[in-house]
């Protein structure tokens, strides 16, 4: 698993994205990791660029305030001439209750701003992620095809290397194919004679039998 303080610190160095994907590649975190540690990277970029304005809101509405009670105080404490209790006291309450709608209203305003940052962070997140899901797809594609590229290379080299002699060799089985054929022709016409030569000496023997009886009879 990819470090995510890893990845924050190369952002930090300046590197840019495909600095920093091959770096990690170098390092020997495969693409999943890398991809998800990106990922974790920009949502907490995001986050923390969202938190940022908010926290800048409070110091914001905490002064405001302090402006508006001390300008409240200055004209409450403002001597007049002839001061009426019942007048004061209507002039700090109208002031008061202006200066609470004037916080309801920031406090409903503010939290609509803050849900649409985090609608417009959130949705650049997804879009970002997905981007970066895409080059990851691509180069595991690429080095997928750069494999299989240098297997038909291979292949064509093996090929190049040993067509010459599986040629070679097919013709010397043909060769001795056709040295078998005439062998067995041969062994045949030897045969064929060897049984012609027999039937020559049985011829030969019946003449001789045929011959001795006829000396036999003529002896009788």
């Amino acid at each position: 698993m990819v470090p995510l303080g890893r990845v924050l610190e190369l952002k930090k160095a300046g590197r840019s994205r495909e600095e920093i994907l091959s770096k990690l590649k170098e390092e020997g975190f495969n693409p999943m990791e890398i991809n998800d540690a990106m990922n974790q990277s920009r949502i907490k970029e995001a986050v923390s660029e969202e938190e940022n304005p908010t926290r800048g809101m409070v110091p914001s509405i905490m002064g405001m305030r302090s402006e508006n009670d001390e300008s409240a105080e200055e004209e409450t404490y403002t001597p007049s001439s002839a001061p009426s209790p019942t007048g004061d006291y209507s002039n700090y309450t109208s002031q008061e209750n202006s200066m609470m709608s004037g916080y309801e209203g920031e406090d409903e305003y503010y939290p609509e701003e803050y849900s649409e940052q985090y609608a417009q962070g959130g949705a650049g997140g997804y879009s970002m992620s997905s981007e970066t899901m895409i080059e990851v797809a691509e180069q595991v594609f690429s080095e997928k095809i750069k494999r299989i590229e240098e297997d038909l290379k291979s292949l064509k080299e093996f090929k190049a290397v040993y067509s010459p002699m599986i040629s070679d060799l097919n013709e010397r089985v043909k060769r001795m194919e056709k040295s078998f054929d005439k062998m067995q022709i041969a062994i045949l016409d030897r045969v064929g004679s060897f049984g012609r030569n027999i039937d020559a000496v049985k011829k030969e023997i019946e003449m001789v039998e045929d011959s001795f009886e006829k000396m036999n009879k003529g002896k009788k």
